[in-house]
C-alpha cells in the first residue's frame, strides 16, 4: 500500500553495518511505484534520536546493534510511536528470534541472507497496509466513544440497573428491540439480570468510586437464547443514597467482523494468499506444544521451489510471483484435512504442518505435493531437474513425548530439505 500521489515515504534505517544500509538503499531505489526519503542511524541511541528528528513513516530495524538490540529499541519506540510500521532485519534464522520480534511490536521479520528487493518491498507494503487498517479501526473506536455520549438520542441500548439488587429500572426501545424482550419483562422485579447480561456482576465488580466508568466487550442474551456481542460503556452512578449501574450497549457484531478481517489480513501472505510467517510461527508453537503434551505426533514439511532464482532470471519477477501463487494453491488444494496448515515461510520456501501425522503419513503427503506440483507443468527451461517447475521437501515428525526445542525440530526438517536439494532436487527426504 504505497502512496500513489508521488510523495516520498520517509524511511529510517537503523543498522550498524554500512554495507547493509547501502544494500537496503539500493533495493529501495528499485521500487517503481514509490519514492523514499531515507535516513540512517548506526546505533540504538542514534535511531531513537532520529525518530524524534525526522519523524519517519517507516522503520527498518536491525536486530543486533552495538548499544542494544532491536527488541529493546522496539519496546522504547512503541511507547511514543505505537503505530509506526517496523520491519525487523536480522542475520539470525530462528523461530525464537522472530517470535520475540513480533511480540515486541514488529510488523514483519526478514532474514538478511534471504532478503531481496521483492521480499523487502512486499514486506514494507504489507506493514503499511496492516497499519492503515489498524488506524481505520482506531478511528472507528473513537467515533464509537463520541457516539456513546449521545446514546440517549441514539439507537444504542440503554439500561439503568439499581444496585445492589440488580434490578433493571429503565430500558430504552433499542434494548427492547435488540434483546427481543418487552419493556415490561425487562423491568419485572423478578427478572434474573444474569439471564440478560451474564457478565453484569463481573463488570460491576470492576467499578468503584475512584474508577466509576469502564468500557469493555461483553455479550447479551436475547429472549430466544441467542447471544449478541456488545460493547458496554459501564458507569457507576450515585444519586443521593441510591446506587445505579448505567450500561450503554452497542451491537459489536460489525466491529468483531472487522477485527477478524484485520487479523486474517495480518496472518496472510499478500502475494500467495496462504498463511504467512507470523501465522506459521504462532501455529507451529501451538501444535508443537500439543505434541509435547502427548496429543499426537506432528509432521513438518519444509518445501522449496527448485532453482527459483533461475526461474525469476529467465521469466521475470511477475512470472515468478505467479509461479509462487500457483505452487501455493497446489499445496493447499492437495492437503484435504482441516488441521493441515500451509504457510509461506519466506521467499520461495513454504512450510506445512501435519498434526497427528506419523512418518508414513507425512511422507505420503510429501509425495502427493511433489506430484501435484509436477502436474502443474509450469515450464522451467533453466532448471537442472527437468523442463518444468519442481519442489524439494524435507520431512520431519515429532512423536510424543517430544524431546528438544522447537528450533531443533525445525532444524531437522531444514537439514533434510538441504539433503533433498543436494541429492538432485524434485524429491522428499525424511532421513539425515
Amino acid at each position: 500500500m504505497f502512496d500513489t500521489s508521488g510523495n516520498a515515504l520517509r524511511l529510517l534505517i537503523v543498522d550498524d553495518n554500512p554495507d547493509d544500509r547501502f544494500s537496503y538503499r539500493r533495493m529501495l531505489g528499485k521500487a517503481d511505484d514509490q519514492r523514499f526519503e531515507i535516513f540512517e542511524a548506526d546505533s540504538a541511541e542514534a535511531g531513537l534520536a532520529a525518530l524524534a528528528t525526522h519523524n519517519p513513516q517507516f522503520l527498518l530495524l536491525d536486530f543486533h546493534l552495538p548499544d542494544g538490540n532491536g527488541i529493546e529499541v522496539l519496546r522504547q519506540l512503541r511507547m511514543q510511536h505505537p503505530r509506526l510500521p517496523v520491519v525487523m532485519l536480522t542475520g539470525l534464522d530462528d523461530v525464537n528470534t522472530s517470535v520475540a520480534a513480533l511480540h515486541a511490536g514488529a510488523d514483519d521479520y526478514q532474514i538478511k541472507g534471504k532478503l531481496d528487493t521483492d521480499s523487502l518491498l512486499r514486506s514494507i507494503r504489507g506493514a503499511l497496509q496492516k497499519r492503515a487498517l489498524e488506524t481505520q479501526l482506531v478511528t472507528e473506536r473513537e467515533r464509537m466513544e463520541l457516539f456513546y455520549r449521545l446514546v440517549e438520542a441514539s439507537d444504542d441500548m440503554l439500561l439503568v440497573i439499581q444496585m445492589p439488587e440488580g434490578r433493571v429500572i429503565e430500558a430504552n426501545q433499542s434494548a427492547v428491540r435488540q434483546l427481543g424482550r418487552s419493556r415490561e419483562s425487562l423491568l419485572d422485579p423478578t427478572l434474573d439480570l444474569l439471564s440478560v447480561f451474564p457478565n453484569a456482576v463481573t463488570v460491576w465488580a470492576t467499578l468503584s468510586p475512584a474508577a466509576p466508568a469502564r468500557r469493555l466487550d461483553c455479550e447479551a442474551i436475547r429472549a430466544d437464547g441467542t447471544r449478541l456481542p456488545i460493547e458496554v460503556s459501564a458507569n457507576r452512578v450515585v444519586l443521593g443514597e441510591k446506587l445505579y449501574f448505567v450500561a450503554v450497549c452497542r451491537d459489536a457484531t460489525e466491529r468483531h467482523e472487522m477485527e477478524a478481517q484485520l487479523r486474517r489480513l495480518v496472518l496472510l501472505d499478500a502475494l500467495t494468499g496462504v498463511n504467512n510467517r507470523r501465522a506459521f510461527d504462532e501455529r507451529f508453537e501451538q501444535e508443537f506444544l500439543r505434541a509435547a503434551r502427548g496429543h499426537g505426533a506432528l509432521g513438518l514439511l519444509m518445501v522449496d521451489v527448485d532453482h527459483f532464482k533461475l526461474y525469476n532470471d529467465t521469466y521475470g519477477h511477475q512470472a515468478g510471483d505467479k509461479c509462487l501463487r500457483q505452487v501455493a494453491q497446489a499445496l493447499t488444494a492437495t492437503l484435504k484435512r482441516p488441521s493441515d496448515f500451509v504457510a509461506r515461510y519466506g521467499g520461495e520456501e513454504f512450510a506445512v504442518l501435519l498434526p497427528d501425522a506419523d512418518m508414513a503419513g507425512a511422507l505420503a503427503a510429501a509425495e502427493l505435493l511433489l506430484q501435484r506440483v509436477r502436474e502443474l507443468a509450469l515450464p522451467h527451461s533453466t532448471s537442472s531437474v527437468g523442463d518444468f517447475v519442481s519442489i524439494s521437501i524435507g520431512v520431519a515428525v515429532a512423536k510424543p513425548p517430544v524431546r528438544g526445542e522447537l528450533e531443533n525440530f525445525m532444524a531437522k526438517a531444514d537439514q533434510r530439505l538441504y539433503k533433498a536439494k543436494h541429492a538432485g532436487r524434485n524429491r522428499a527426504v525424511s532421513e539425515e
